[in-house]
C-alpha cells in the first residue's frame, strides 16, 4: 500500500515541522534541562566504561533526544496519513495503521 504523492508530501511536511521544533528545542536546551541521578550516572559511566565526563554527557544528551523524538507527537499525524492510505488500498489489503494498531495492543 504505497502512499500517494499527496500523502507523501503530507508526511514530508510533518517531518519538516517535527525537525524544526526539535532544532528549536535543542538550541534552547541547557544543563538545567538534563536531570541527573548521581547514583545512576555513576553506574552508567561504569557499565559503559565512559572515561570522560564529555562521553557521559554525550550519552545522556542522546538519551534525552531519543526520548523526546518518540514522544514528540509526530506519530499521530503519520498514523492519520497511513490510515488515509489504507482507505485508498485494495480490499483485503492489510493497512499500515492496522499493523501499527496490532503492535500497540
Amino acid at each position: 500500500m504505497p502512499l500517494s504523492p499527496e500523502q507523501q508530501e503530507r508526511a514530508r511536511r510533518q517531518f519538516d515541522r517535527f525537525l524544526a521544533r526539535r532544532v528549536a528545542n535543542l538550541e534552547a536546551l541547557t544543563m538545567g534541562h538534563l536531570k541527573f541521578n548521581v547514583l545512576l550516572t555513576r553506574v552508567t559511566a561504569t557499565i559503559f566504561e565512559f572515561e570522560t565526563p564529555h562521553a557521559l554527557l554525550r550519552s545522556r544528551l542522546a538519551q534525552h533526544l531519543e526520548r523526546g523524538s518518540v514522544t514528540a507527537g509526530c506519530l499521530d499525524e503519520l498514523l492519520e496519513i497511513a490510515s488515509d492510505a489504507a482507505d485508498d488500498s485494495a480490499p483485503g489489503e492489510s493497512s499500515f495503521a492496522d499493523c501499527i494498531e496490532a503492535k500497540l495492543t
